[in-house]
Formats: structure tokens, C-alpha cells, sequence
């Protein structure tokens, strides 16, 4: 699927510590992320490009918390593309529950060569629990397509919420499943993912 488009990868590998000790208030949360792009998109974490990411530090966090840290993304592609960043491959699965990553430069052009500012934001679920470690992906991708576009013609329309709604309660293995509908990466599709096509319903390249 991917070989349509320009994609750069970049794999977020964040060890999470809970710990349970009554010397703090609450549990706290301690994780680093490693960092992996393609020739087609760098990630610097300056506007000049001079320094490179190769991991993202989230500090520690407390359940409930959210940190935001920003990163410089460079087109190394000769056309414009459509800047998205998705999140996908939890490990384990269940962190996807209790985790959000969210970012400020959704489905928004970017030039040739072009610089701009990413700001990723990650959510803690004040209701954390369960999970002792995990993992998960960042998929940096320039499409030729807008998110929300499923069947990938250049619109966001009811084509689009017509696949999303038939794979609808769906996940891997299941015989409705279409991956094409999981569109925030998260192994199932549901109202997250129609909520993306209902927010860019009518938008079109």
C-alpha cells in the first residue's frame, strides 16, 4: 500500500514504567522514544535542520498528564504532499486504551523542501492500569491524499464513509475487516475513525 505515496517511518520504541509506590501520590510513567525516518522526510529539532532526532525523551509523566514536545519536519520530496503522522502498531495492545498521541499539522500541505513545525502531544489516561511497558509506531507519511480519503480518488465523501461503516466493530482477522478504515492505526475500527472522515467530509486535493 505505501509504495503509492512518499513515507518515512518513525518508530517510536518507549519502554513505560508504572510504579506503585506509596513514597508518590500517584504512579508515574517514565519513557524515551528511538526514532527512525526515510530519505523522503527528516525530523530535526531545529527550524535551521541542523539537529537531527534520532530519539524523543518524554520525561516522567503522572496518569492524567500530557506533554507536548516539537520536532522540525523537511520535505525531501519534489512534490506537494499532504503531511500526516499516524500512530499505529501498540504493543501491547491495550496501551492504545489508556495512551493518545495527537499532533497539530494534520492533513495540511507541505511543499518541496518545505520546513515545518510539528508539535506531538502525549495524552496519559488518568485511569492508566495494566500496562508494565509498551511500544508503538509513528508512521510520517507524505500522501498524495487527504486522511479520510479511504478508496484514495482525491475526495472525502461518502464513498469513504460507506467502507468505514461496513468494516464498523472490526478488527484484524475479523471477516469484515478492511484496513483501509483504520485510519488512526490502532487495530480496530471505530468512532475514532469515522470521526475522521466526518471532520474532512467534503474536502478534496
Amino acid at each position: 500500500m505505501y509504495n503509492k505515496y512518499r513515507t518515512a517511518i518513525l518508530v517510536l520504541s518507549i519502554p513505560l514504567l508504572v510504579y506503585a509506590l506509596h513514597l508518590f501520590p500517584t504512579s508515574s510513567i517514565r519513557n524515551a522514544s528511538g526514532l527512525l525516518t526515510d530519505p523522503y522526510v527528516e525530523v530535526f529539532w531545529d527550524r535551521s535542520c541542523t539537529q537531527g532526532v534520532s530519539s524523543i525523551d518524554w520525561g516522567t509523566l503522572a496518569p492524567g498528564m500530557t506533554k507536548t514536545v516539537s520536532v522540525y519536519v523537511q520535505s525531501k520530496s519534489n512534490e506537494t504532499c499532504i503531511l500526516i503522522l499516524t500512530p499505529t502498531g501498540w504493543n501491547p495492545p491495550a496501551a492504545a486504551n489508556y495512551l493518545e498521541l495527537n499532533q497539530d499539522y494534520e492533513n495540511k500541505k507541505i511543499q518541496p523542501s518545505e520546513v515545518v513545525k510539528v508539535t506531538l502531544s502525549l495524552a496519559v489516561s488518568a485511569s492508566v492500569a495494566g500496562v508494565t511497558n509498551f511500544s508503538f509506531n509513528i508512521i510520517v507519511e507524505g500522501r498524495k491524499y487527504l486522511l479520510g480519503d479511504v478508496n484514495q480518488d482525491g475526495r472525502i465523501d461518502g464513498k469513504d464513509l460507506a467502507i468505514v461503516s461496513k468494516a464498523f466493530a472490526s478488527y484484524p482477522k475479523d471477516p469484515r475487516w478492511d484496513p483501509r478504515g483504520d485510519l488512526n492505526g490502532d487495530a480496530k475500527i471505530d468512532g475514532k475513525d469515522m470521526a475522521i472522515v466526518a471532520a474532512n467530509f467534503g474536502t478534496y486535493l
